[in-house]
């Protein structure tokens, strides 16, 4: 009887280790996915909030903020299933250096130029598609 309930308690134990590490876990990769995810929707939220009222932009952006946290939670999901634990923990770190936080903060710079580096081609791509699907 000693030995079940012994057995018991281990078992006990690492199941509320291994739920505790899972929600630190969860917690890193969400930390994570706002660090990078925080400075490339500034200009996205300027970009669409050019459309709107005045009087009406801080309900505007308050609610564009609560849709892009909801995009965030689902990036970490993902970051979630593709990297360890000790990936986003080293991640993580690199944020927290110079050079970390200044790719951090030049993310949505990044990310709009990127796009348009992308629309300069884009018509290449789709010549070569059409030229080689048929």
């Amino acid at each position: 009887m000693k030995k079940i309930i012994l057995t018991s308690t281990f078992l006990f134990m690492a199941i509320m280790i291994k739920a505790q590490e899972k929600d630190t876990f969860t917690t890193d990769c969400e930390e994570l996915t706002a660090i990078l995810s925080e400075t490339t929707f500034d200009p996205l939220i300027k970009l669409y909030a050019e459309k709107v009222q005045d009087d009406r932009l801080e309900a505007f952006t308050k609610a564009f903020r609560e849709i892009l946290t909801v995009y965030i939670n689902e990036l970490a999901i993902i970051y979630k299933e593709e990297f360890t634990h000790s990936e986003i923990k080293d991640m993580l770190s690199f944020y927290t250096t110079p050079t970390g936080k200044k790719l951090a903060e030049k993310g949505g710079i990044l990310t709009m130029k990127g796009v348009k580096a992308a629309q300069i081609i884009e018509m290449d791509i789709q010549l070569l598609v059409t030229k080689y699907e048929q």
